[in-house]
This record gives C-alpha cells, structure tokens and sequence, in this order.
C-alpha cells in the first residue's frame, strides 16, 4: 500500500523548507530515496512474481460510505443506481458485509475487472446519495475510524489464535506444539490485561498516544515550527491510519507508539530549556 511513501513525499517539502542550507545533502538523501523506492517497486516486486496493490485500498471510505447507505436506505436506490454499484462492489451482499469498524469484507469484493468508466458512474451515485444523507456518510467514516483519537480502545492489539493458512501448500516448514499450550496460555492472559494495566497499559492506547502528538504540534505550531519536521512523519501516519481500511488498528500506530517516549522527552527538555533562556 506505500503508506510510507506516502508519508515521505509529504514530508519532504517541509525538510526542504526548514533546512534549505543542507539542500545539497538533502538533494543526495532524496536521490537515494527515491531510487530505492523505484528499484523495489519496480524491479524486485515484478521479479519475484509479486502482484501490485488492488485499487481497492484507496476507496475504503467510499467503499464503506456506500455500504452503510445500502443497509439503511436500499429502497431509495434506483434500478440504475443498483447496477452501478454492482459493477465495482457486488451489490446483492453488501448490506450483510457492512462491519461499521471494518471495510475489508466491503473492499475484498471489489471487482478487479471494473474499467473507469464503471468507477465514474459509481462515484456518481456515491455523490448522489453523499447529498442524500451525508449524515450517514459522516456516520459510516466515524466508525471506522473514532479508535484513533479516542483513548479509551483497544482492538486488534494481539494475535493469540493459531491459523493454519501459515502451513498451507507448504509455504512455510512450521510446526504447532501443543504441549506448550500451557505458556501459550500464560502470555495470551498477560498480552490480553496489559492494555488495562494503570499507566503501563496507557502506552497501548492508540487514541492517548495520537492525543499526544497533536498537543506537541500545537506547541510546536505556536512556539517554533522548525520542530515541526520532527513530529510531521508521526502526524501523516495517524493520516494515513484514518483512511485505512480497520479501526484502532494495533500494528499500523505502532511506529508512532515506539517513537513517542522518545519524542516527549526531546519536547519536555526543549521546553525547560525555553524556560531557562
């Protein structure tokens, strides 16, 4: 999906910007960058036989928009509009796919066949139904995405179940021990209360750890905004995580969780540090 890409060429203006004196280093760091992206993507991916991103990715907002609307307003829908959105989502089960906190059983019917000229017409009805009811448009978004700024969440933090895709056609040589079920148990049980945990557990919270990034690119915004290239990677990836496809998603905040301990002492010391000048 390049979800860092994307957070790197937005941030590579302000480097830029903020630190035009190193322009020759930058213009170096950013060559290299550039041609390591482009020989993965484009050279090594294609190479080993490894299929690119669907186009689906990029809709799951108006993916999960449309479905909520078919569940609470299909009789609305005209035959017209019903083909259009067959033709990208396969309309006939899209009311009963539709999990407010979850777009991938919406998006994972996507039709890979869909031509452009289908995605117009759909984005039209998409449009249409935005006029319609944009309560519910607003509604479906919300759902899928509150865990991100809201504290008191956690969901899809650990994986505990053993799933035996990992072993199927022998992709992987893996072997499950069931005698040693018993401490399987026992970091199951420790993973599952961590979360809960007074203080210590408050570094799994998705919604406090974004709450602290925005009150330090307040700060920064207001006090001195060269500091703003530190925090703008860890800002665009809580971007990215609001249009991705599960809510309070575990994995995809974690490299804002790793880096924020680090980031709040550098922000605590730059502000005694103001204070002492």
């Amino acid at each position: 999906r390049h979800n860092g890409l994307y957070i790197a060429v937005v941030v590579i203006p302000f480097v830029v910007f903020f630190s035009r004196k190193n322009w020759l280093r930058l213009l170096i760091t950013y060559t290299m960058f550039i041609g390591a992206v482009l020989s993965f993507n484009k050279v090594l991916v294609p190479a080993l036989g490894i299929s690119d991103g669907s186009d689906r990715e990029k809709y799951s907002i108006p993916f999960q928009q449309t479905a909520r609307y078919v569940k609470y307003y299909a009789d609305e829908l005209t035959d017209e509009d019903i083909k259009a959105i067959d033709k990208v989502l396969s309309y006939d089960t899209l009311a009963e796919r539709y999990k407010p906190q979850l777009s991938d059983p919406v998006k994972n019917q996507y039709n890979k066949y869909t031509t452009s000229e289908d995605m117009k017409v759909y984005l039209k009805v998409w449009f249409k139904g935005l006029k319609k009811h944009p309560l519910c448009y607003i509604e479906a978004t919300l759902h899928n995405t509150f865990g991100y700024i809201y504290p008191n969440t956690h969901k899809w933090y650990t994986y505990t179940e053993y799933d035996d895709r990992v072993t199927q056609n022998d992709l992987v040589d893996y072997s499950f021990k069931k005698d040693r079920q018993w401490l399987r148990n026992i970091l199951k049980g420790y993973a599952n209360i961590f979360p809960y945990i007074p203080i210590y557990g408050t570094i799994c919270s998705t919604g406090i750890n974004i709450w602290i990034i925005l009150i330090m690119v307040s700060y920064v915004l207001k006090k001195n905004k060269k500091y703003l290239i530190v925090l703008l990677p860890l800002f665009m990836s809580w971007v990215v995580c609001m249009v991705s496809p599960a809510n309070t998603y575990f994995r995809y905040v974690m490299p804002i969780i790793f880096l924020v301990p680090v980031l709040t002492i550098l922000f605590m010391s730059n502000i005694r540090g103001e204070k002492n000048e």
